[in-house]
């Protein structure tokens, strides 16, 4: 009886490592196929860009021209950059939005806002509150009463 389970036994183990070795016999061949493709692929690559590498864009950006008779010139108060520089006429934001704080009870942002949109400030950001909110945080000009409420520092 014994006999007969250990011929059993046998053969199943013999049927393990013939079935893990025809599997492995199956990862070789599909490894030398993928090894094949590969190589292919890097032969169009080379024929393409020279050494392999990606091709070269370009050299990017023209340079600016710098001559005297381009060049615009500038007034003494205007900012360096390509910025609109600052307000033609009216008051500053910040001291615009004082003006509508002062005497009052604390007001929120968007009430802050809205108030100095009515004084005659002209502003035709979609985010017009948050720019209120970021001048805000003037400590010497306002000061925050609680959240989202704020007062006249003076």
């Amino acid at each position: 009886m014994r006999s007969r389970r250990a011929a059993f036994r046998g053969a199943a183990v013999q049927g393990l490592v013939d079935a893990f070795q025809s599997g492995a016999e199956a990862l070789r061949s599909r490894l030398a196929q993928i090894r094949a493709e590969a190589e292919v692929i890097e032969r169009a690559l080379a024929t393409v860009s020279g050494n392999g590498s990606p091709a070269h864009r370009g050299p990017g950006r023209p340079r600016k021209v710098h001559t005297a008779s381009i060049t615009p010139t500038r007034s003494s108060g205007a900012s360096k950059g390509s910025g609109k520089g600052r307000r033609a006429k009216g008051q500053d934001l910040a001291s615009m939005m004082e003006r509508a704080m002062t005497g009052k009870k604390p007001m929120g942002v968007g009430d802050i806002a809205s108030a100095v949109q009515k004084a005659g400030y002209k502003s035709s950001s979609p985010a017009f509150k948050k720019i209120v909110a970021m001048r805000l945080l003037d400590k010497k000009r306002f000061r925050r009463v609680g959240r989202g409420m704020y007062a006249s520092a003076k």
